[in-house]
């Protein structure tokens, strides 16, 4: 991936189901970090609202951009598998989409896409690779809607971290392939693949 003005998709990268634009608040390091693993592994479901409100006005006005795209987006977290939902008892990006919604006036569709797959986390991926070919498949449109109900929409998928954006990526092809207009991708940190 090249490098490109306000994390818009490079035009030699461009693609005709990629994401059309990504945009991350944070880097994926020192406190940013620590804060995301609690939530994520330790259960800490607590700390996400307060880490939410503690963004600074700065850090804010970077992704109100956003809020001047021509018509509505529809802002979508990253769903996690029933079982896992189960097993960690909330879904951070539930809580991160939640906070972009208020912030950018956009409403919530968590039931656009469901993950099918109960795949291993990402972080326990080693290469690139391995991470494209874990989220393969993964998910699929709910049951609610088709490719009717997503045809010419605009969407923001919401996570936590892009690494090597394999689970965005997925689901941005998937409702590209619904029909989809564009899709962005909306997260609170980005990192290298590291472990």
């Amino acid at each position: 991936m090249r490098r490109s003005y306000m994390g818009l998709t490079h035009p030699l990268c461009r693609t005709k189901y990629g994401i059309n634009e990504v945009k991350s608040i944070f880097a994926y390091e020192g406190i940013v970090k620590k804060i995301i693993k609690q939530i994520k592994y330790r259960y800490v479901y607590e700390a996400c609202d307060e880490f939410l409100r503690s963004i600074s006005l700065k850090n804010r006005a970077d992704v109100s951009f956003f809020g001047e795209l021509t018509g509505t987006c529809e802002l979508v977290p990253v769903p996690l598998h029933p079982a896992r939902a189960k097993e960690r008892g909330f879904n951070q990006s539930l809580f991160i989409v939640r906070f972009f919604s208020r912030l950018l006036h956009f409403p919530v569709s968590d039931m656009v896409v469901s993950r099918v797959k109960n795949t291993k986390p990402q972080v326990e991926c080693r290469t690139r690779e391995e991470r494209v070919k874990n989220v393969k498949g993964a998910f699929s449109l709910s049951l609610s809607k088709n490719t009717e109900a997503v045809k010419g929409k605009n969407y923001i998928i919401v996570d936590d971290v892009w690494t090597t954006g394999s689970t965005l990526k997925e689901i941005g092809t998937l409702l590209k392939h619904a029909g989809a207009a564009k899709i962005f991708a909306l997260t609170i940190a980005h990192g290298v693949s590291q472990r």
